[in-house]
């Protein structure tokens, strides 16, 4: 037998990590071309969903430290 993590869920320490409103639910995901990250959130608005290939996880980071250099300019 074996454990393996395929989800964790970011939220406040005073939030539940299963139904909290700003939690943030990443998961790995696989529909038969390999493996996706998924980040998903529930709100009152609807649930809502991305998937990101491996392939493009370093350059979103890239595309967040613009953004977060930008903002501190």
């Amino acid at each position: 037998m074996k454990l393996t993590v395929t989800e964790i869920a970011v939220h406040k320490e005073t939030e539940s990590p299963i139904f909290g409103e700003l939690t943030t639910h990443v998961k790995l995901e696989d529909e038969g071309g390999g493996a996706f990250v998924k980040i998903c959130q529930s709100r009152d608005t609807g649930y809502h969903e991305i998937m990101i290939n491996f392939n493009e996880v370093e350059y979103l980071f890239q595309a967040i430290e613009k953004l977060k250099e930008g903002k501190d300019a």
